[in-house]
């Protein structure tokens, strides 16, 4: 099985980076061979934000050619994996903008002017590893 696992924190020294230590390590040691890519956003320093312009459309985040290395990457997974925290009730804005620029249009899915989109990523499957703490005693509750 060919895995991608999509690691999103910036210290390597932390409880997410446990996760993907020992995530890596079930996987190697699992009696099944897996091929394994881990895709560091932050390490990559993958630019989250969208721009949108006359001459750059949404409508065609799908073939912008910064973005094919990361398309391969979903392409050849059969399985991806997110590790991240959760800040604030959601995932990281870098975590985001990747998912937002990856899973778009004529990619991950096609309009089919029906009730539902047709899914374009058939026989991928996906696990979230996400950590998340807060105060214990709020002053806003």
């Amino acid at each position: 099985m060919n895995i991608l696992i999509v690691y999103t924190y910036p210290n390597h020294e932390s409880l997410n980076a446990s996760f993907l230590q020992h995530t890596l390590k079930g996987l190697h040691d699992h009696s099944q061979k897996h091929e394994v890519q881990v895709l560091d956003l932050y390490a990559e320093n993958f630019n989250p934000v969208l721009d949108f312009h006359k001459e750059k459309r949404r409508r065609d985040l799908y073939k912008d050619p910064d973005l094919e290395k990361y398309r391969e990457q979903i392409k050849w997974a059969n399985q991806l994996i997110f590790i991240y925290p959760i800040w604030w009730g959601r995932p990281p804005a870098m975590l985001l903008g990747y998912i937002d620029k990856l899973f778009s249009a004529n990619f991950a899915y096609r309009d089919t002017k029906g009730l539902f989109a047709e899914g374009l990523l058939k026989g991928k499957s996906a696990i979230c590893i996400s950590t998340m703490k807060g105060p214990t005693h709020s002053p806003f509750i």
